[in-house]
């Protein structure tokens, strides 16, 4: 019995072991190989560092992306992350620079503790009153006397003083206290606890309020301090200074744009200490107990550190330094001074650097760079994937058969240069091969080329403060980078937008691609067009535009294989980009429309000749929609089509409605019940041809759309059934096809039979796209970014229209599935695993060379990139493919052939002698 039991425990330990191992391999081997994940934090607008010496190697921010992160000082990783809420709600608006690290968001909703340690929540409360509408908020965080001091200030009007207590749960309000001198334009600044300064927008006047008499402000002109103002003068900013201890009489700073000084306050007024001359930016810290002021003067891309002893008034010359950047990162927008105690126990510092183009960087005090964070990434508006250039061999391959006139002879000669770079290029393969790994060897011009399946791309995107990065698809790092100084984006309904694109790829050697984005002018708000090479990153030209552009399109190729874009200003007039004489001849061929977000109007426009050798927008239709358009989602013009029907069960073909002018429009509006409703109108944006519309009860956005082939899928939130649901439309043209060789919005077809069914989705949806392969074979996926950071890869057929609720023979031929209502959210089909993406903004697809693979890059918070088979891999041998014993075999079976044929003939040359 004891034997018995023994041994079916073995047996069972055994099976459990093997079915651990199952699952713990199960596409080990997999993962990171085609794809990879980078978090990011966003821009930095607040920081916790400890002055303490004592080699601390992490700090803490707080960025505009309402995110909370610990830094590391020496590789600039993160140690860990806590992502607010959203919007408005969990915008952080203060956060205490040493002491317990506490944040206040929302305006005051939310106090919240976190250990600096860990990150771990350690407590969370709001602040008792509520805030005054219209009212701006300041926040100070005393961690000395734990309280929060709050004044909320009206235009014009009066302030009004907050003092909470966080460990006694106690609120102090002062007396309602008049500022009739105070605006929007005032820079307003806690110097400490106790003290509260704003500068007027005249910038000839200090006003200082003593935070614990909660007194009057005390007006103190810039004129008494011995300061001449000039009328031309931009700025003047009062910069507290950190970590001055309980000082009752704290100093702050004055920046004059390129000059400064330094201010002490003396109640009731406030004291001259020193001038600085050529200052750039201030900050101070604690070294030995002593506080030590840094000032930053900028000269290019030079920056020189001077250090001053605030006690003795002298400059501490061991810890001044000087740093280069080989990189034009913009404006330097804040420093923090990162001390440190050396191995022989001398007193060094780094510097943490925040820059214009929201990159972190944080420098030793010799000047070198210890490491770099690209933010912007953080905050990705426009990217396209593009194929990348041919290799040298290649290149000379095509300028081989590039030249029709060239004689024989040179043909020889460049033919056999070819034969011989192909042998350097195949022995240099080989000798890295034998070296080691060739992934070692870096990114350079060599391995930027374009590799035999069309795998490898480069990755184009530009960012919200307008910097553009070129990122390698494979490894996700960056190639190149360059800022656009005052280069911002169109701001429609609170989200950003870049128009870019592509208007020669990099198929036309010797030529080389160009891309094109069009934004607008920071300070002027006039439209700016940015035209760069996408795979060097030099930029080809930069100029900010004579007028304002309301509507752009590409167009076909102009010379060079350059495609053309056209641009329509405020004025109707239409121009053209690059600009040429020839613009008259697009006038037939080209039509473009307007969409009127508040007012609903749809316009479309054809082209006419105007003055001398212009173009002019003409109206040919327009419709006034009842409601505020929300979005407005066209196909892709890229994308390829290769059945133009659906084959029936019966063995018919059902012939699709591919129209290439069809836009889906939404709009939402309140009912006269005061219920939210949407509306879908699939309109013809050439002729003006509302082929179908719908119309959505008790539903309101978020609205996401895919449009792609004869099909729009859309998501809405269902406010009855409090649910999302996800609409199918599919359009056909029915049994027979009207025209096979080419659509024509003047000629169309009669209107399209319409399948349409809904869905549920049990989760969120906070963007979608489809996949796209390079001859539109196979099949079509969804991507779906999930709330939980999970990316759902969800197969077009689950959200076929024409699902049956009670299948036929007929059905089950063609490949239909039952009609369900809800949408499965298989785990199986999370593209990217436990790599969460948080705060996903867009996804990018882009087709490559092998049919069943789709390259995806997922932005947001976090970036993403991976590969797709929708139709799993049918072009390509599997990752254990046995080449050697499929090479034995062929060999074997090559040499029995010759051996029987040999012995064919012996045995044929025997017979014929008998």
């Amino acid at each position: 019995m004891t034997q018995s039991r023994y041994f079916t425990f073995l047996v069972n330990l055994i099976i459990v072991l093997i079915l651990i191992a199952i699952a713990h391999c199960l596409y080990e081997d997999q993962v990171g190989k085609f794809d990879w994940r980078q978090q990011y934090i966003g821009k930095v607008k607040f920081t916790y560092i400890d002055p303490t010496i004592g080699g601390s190697q992490k700090f803490v921010v707080a960025t505009e992306e309402n995110v909370i992160a610990c830094l590391s000082t020496r590789t600039g990783s993160i140690i860990w992350r806590q992502i607010l809420e959203s919007g408005d709600t969990g915008t952080i608006d203060a956060m205490s620079e040493d002491g317990d690290l506490i944040t206040i968001s929302g305006g005051g909703r939310f106090l919240r503790s976190w250990d600096p340690n860990t990150g771990v929540l350690l407590w969370e409360t709001s602040f008792p009153n509520a805030p005054i509408e219209d009212a701006l908020n300041y926040f100070q965080i005393s961690s000395s006397t734990k309280e929060i001091i709050k004044i909320e200030a009206l235009p014009k009007q009066h302030a009004k003083i907050s003092l909470y207590s966080y460990t006694r749960g106690s609120l102090k309000t002062s007396n309602i206290i008049p500022i009739p001198w105070y605006d929007k334009a005032s820079d307003c600044s806690f110097i400490s606890s106790t003290y509260f300064i704003c500068i007027e927008s005249s910038k000839k006047v200090l006003q200082l309020l003593s935070v614990k008499d909660s007194g009057a402000f005390i007006p103190v002109t810039l004129q008494s301090l011995g300061i001449e103002i000039e009328e031309s003068i931009k700025e003047v900013k009062a910069i507290s200074l950190p970590y001055q201890g309980s000082s009752d009489k704290p100093m702050l700073a004055l920046q004059l744009e390129d000059s400064g000084m330094l201010l002490q306050i003396h109640p009731p007024g406030i004291k001259l200490i020193k001038l600085l001359s050529k200052m750039n930016k201030i900050t101070s810290t604690l070294i030995d107990d002593k506080l030590v002021i840094f000032t930053l003067i900028q000269s290019s891309n030079t920056y020189k550190i001077k250090t001053l002893d605030v006690e003795s008034k002298t400059e501490v010359e061991y810890l001044d330094g000087t740093f280069s950047l080989s990189e034009d990162h913009g404006e330097l927008e804040l420093f923090f001074i990162l001390p440190y105690i050396k191995k022989d126990h001398g007193v060094s510092y780094k510097m943490f650097l925040l820059f214009e183009d929201h990159s972190i960087l944080v420098i030793h005090q010799q000047g070198r760079l210890v490491w770099t964070r690209e933010e912007a990434l953080s905050n990705i508006v426009a990217s396209e994937i593009i194929d990348l250039p041919l290799s040298d061999t290649d290149a000379n391959i095509e300028q081989e058969f590039g030249q029709p006139d060239a004689n024989p002879l040179t043909m020889f000669l460049t033919r056999l240069k070819s034969q011989v770079f192909l042998l350097q290029s195949y022995l240099l393969h080989v000798l890295v091969g034998f070296k080691g790994d060739s992934n070692n060897i870096g990114i350079d011009k060599k391995t930027l080329t374009r590799d035999t399946f069309g795998l490898h791309k480069i990755i184009v995107v530009i960012t919200k403060p307008g910097k553009a990065f070129g990122i390698d698809n494979l490894s996700g790092l960056i190639i190149w980078s360059h800022f656009e100084k005052k280069f911002s984006p169109f701001v429609l309904k609170e989200k950003s937008h870049f128009p870019l694109f592509v208007q020669r790829t990099t198929a036309h050697f010797p030529y080389p691609p160009v891309c094109t984005a069009l934004g607008k002018h920071r300070n002027t708000q006039q439209s700016h067009i940015y035209s760069f090479d996408p795979i060097t990153g030099v930029t080809i030209e930069s100029k900010t535009l004579s007028y304002n552009v309301v509507q752009i399109m590409p167009i076909g190729t102009l010379t060079h294989y350059l495609r053309g874009i056209l641009l329509l200003d405020s004025n109707l007039n239409v121009h053209i980009y690059p600009e040429t004489h020839d613009i008259a001849k697009h006038k037939n061929s080209h039509f473009m429309f307007t969409a009127e977000s508040d007012s609903g109007n749809l316009i479309g426009y054809s082209l006419a000749e105007g003055e001398g050798n212009s173009l002019k927008a003409v109206e040919v239709w327009k419709i006034k929609l009842p409601q505020p358009i929300i979005h407005v989602a066209t196909k892709r013009p890229s994308e390829h089509v290769h059945s133009q029907g659906r084959v029936m069960g019966d063995r018919s073909v059902l012939y699709k409605y591919l129209n290439p002018n069809l836009a889906a429009v939404f709009t939402e509006g309140m009912d006269s019940i005061q219920k939210p409703f949407c509306n879908i109108y699939l309109i013809d944006v050439v002729s003006g041809l509302v082929v179908y519309s719908a119309s959505h009860k008790r539903s309101k956005s978020p609205i996401h759309v895919v449009h792609s082939e004869n099909w729009v899928i859309y998501s809405y939130y269902n406010e009855k059934s409090r649910r999302i649901e996800v609409s199918s439309i599919e359009l056909f043209e029915g049994k027979s096809q009207s025209n096979t060789t080419a659509f024509s919005s003047f000629a169309p077809p009669p209107l399209p039979l319409v399948e349409h069914q809904t869905f549920i989705f049990p989760s969120t949806i906070i963007t979608m796209a489809d996949t796209i392969t390079e001859r539109g074979m196979t099949n079509k996926h969804l991507l779906i970014a999930l709330p939980s950071g999970g990316i759902l890869e969800l197969p077009k057929t689950f959200l076929d229209p024409r699902r049956p609720i009670t299948p036929l023979p007929e059905h089950r031929e063609e490949g239909l599935i039952p009609y369900l209502p809800e949408l499965p959210v298989m785990s199986e089909g999370i593209i990217n695993y436990n790599q969460s993406v948080l705060r996903v903004q867009g996804i990018v697809t882009a087709p490559s060379g092998l049919e069943s693979t789709c390259l995806v890059f997922v932005h947001g918070l976090d970036l993403f990139y991976t590969r797709v088979t929708p139709s799993k891999t049918f072009d390509i041998l599997k990752d254990d493919f046995d080449h050697y014993l499929i090479s034995v075999v062929l060999l074997g079976l090559v040499v029995l052939s010759y051996t029987t044929k040999r012995l064919a003939a012996r045995k044929t040359l025997r017979a014929a002698w008998k």
